[in-house]
């Protein structure tokens, strides 16, 4: 489990990703809609990592793959390029890295 400023999200014994609290995009739903029980993000991959930050959630997948949504104000989901806070990125977005993830820790701005 991993607990942000204003949501929560934990890997379930399936590997799944299940999310819930204040959403701001950070839940991975598709919208901004708040959820007071965990939701089911849908990934195609099973999930072997969960960080959550202030606004945003990052996982890593059994491909180490690594995928980020939520606020991007400041590049802090590293997809490229900074966006508008208020127009997050609302369901997961892969992140180019070279040779895979091994880990992930996001913080409150800045990842």
């Amino acid at each position: 489990i991993s607990a942000g400023y204003f949501h929560a999200c934990l890997i379930d014994i399936f590997a799944k990703l299940w999310c819930w609290g204040g959403n701001y995009g950070a839940l991975g739903t598709g919208d901004t809609l708040n959820r007071l029980t965990p939701t089911q993000i849908a990934l195609d991959n099973p999930v072997v990592e969960v960080s959550t930050g202030e606004v945003a959630t990052c996982i890593i997948d059994s491909l180490a793959k690594l995928w980020c949504w939520g606020r991007n104000n400041y590049g802090r989901l590293g997809t490229g390029g900074s966006t508008d806070p208020y127009q997050p990125v609302l369901t997961p977005t892969e992140v180019s890295i070279e040779n895979g993830a091994v880990q992930i820790s996001i913080g409150y701005e800045y990842h």
